[in-house]
């Protein structure tokens, strides 16, 4: 484990908290946007008539089309929620380097694949990369919140935030397409290329292990005519049969707090994840013909993230 003063060292100094802790939250707001960035991006699809295919008659609008992008949606958004158990399983085998430069590199490989193809085959499997991508880039540099001892929850809540706010990314995405004229291709190119960046960055700053607390400081010694404080009474022994064993993987999964922890994320992700998938389609019914509503959507939705730090510091 990395002690406090064990942090990453680039040309002979160490690397502060606060700039892993910024590079950590800069990674997580930017490839993370592959659940709630969705509706941005759905509206990028559909004006550049991705799947249009799908539909008879030369129309552009059908329901075989609309399915094609719930896929697509469903795929990637499982993935980057389900993928965190093997994720996770591979953090604990390879530590966070590896795990974050090889999430990284997914997550450039299927931005690449998104903008550069178009049937649905090649973008589920894109927005699969995507979504796990993304979800394993978090979960690698989340410790990085142990180098604040009793801040911790507050930099582990705001890059919690950072996760929300990585839908902003694909509202720009949208943004630029209409505004610009910027294609699928050379945004999603882009997008690959600033994951590949945060791939080199990991091989030079990030650990091959868990950061760990920092080290107290040792209190000073005190003057000559301080009271001396009584020796501490050593600890006694262990007893030979006393043994202590990790709690198995096991006995974790089915404790009631896991268990009651799994019921309510699972709800709430449900629930989000239904509404990340559909809330463009539900306003365009009601007349958001020209998408403003589904951005200003996206737009309030990324702000939200400014309030998790507060939650974390209530917490600490």
């Amino acid at each position: 484990m990395y002690a406090g003063a064990d942090r990453p060292r680039v040309l002979g100094r160490t690397l502060p908290s606060w700039s892993l802790f910024t590079y950590a939250f800069v990674c997580v707001s930017l490839v993370s946007g592959a659940v709630f960035g969705w509706p941005a991006m759905r509206s990028l699809l559909r004006r550049e008539g991705t799947l249009a295919d799908r539909c008879a008659g030369g129309q552009t609008e059908c329901t075989q089309r609309e399915l094609g992008f719930g896929l697509i949606f469903t795929i990637g958004s499982w993935a980057n929620q389900a993928g965190r158990l093997p994720v996770g399983a591979i953090l604990d085998r390879y530590g966070p380097r590896v795990t974050l430069m090889g999430s990284a590199l997914a997550f450039a490989l299927g931005s690449a694949i998104f903008g550069a193809l178009s049937s649905l085959e090649s973008l589920c499997a894109a927005y699969a990369l995507i979504g796990m991508g993304g979800a394993g880039v978090q979960l690698s540099v989340q410790n990085v919140s142990a180098l604040f001892g009793s801040r911790r929850n507050t930099a582990m809540s705001s890059l919690s935030g950072a996760f929300q706010f990585g839908s902003v990314v694909y509202l720009l995405f949208e943004v630029a397409n209409e505004q610009a004229g910027a294609s699928r291709l050379s945004l999603l190119s882009a997008h690959a290329a600033v994951a590949f960046l945060i791939a080199v960055v990991a091989l030079l700053i990030w650990p091959t292990r868990p950061f760990a607390p920092p080290k107290p400081r040792e209190a000073e010694p005190p003057g000559e005519d301080a009271p001396k404080a009584p020796a501490p009474t050593p600890p006694s022994a262990p007893s030979a049969s006393v043994s202590v064993t990790p709690p198995t993987l096991w006995s974790q999964l089915s404790s009631s707090e896991y268990l009651l922890m799994l019921a309510f994320f699972t709800g709430n992700a449900l629930h989000a994840q239904f509404t990340a998938g559909t809330v463009g389609q539900q306003l365009e019914l009601k007349g958001d013909d020209d998408g403003t509503m589904t951005r200003v959507y996206a737009a309030v939705f990324s702000t939200s993230a400014a309030s998790t730090p507060f939650f974390g510091a209530a917490v600490d």
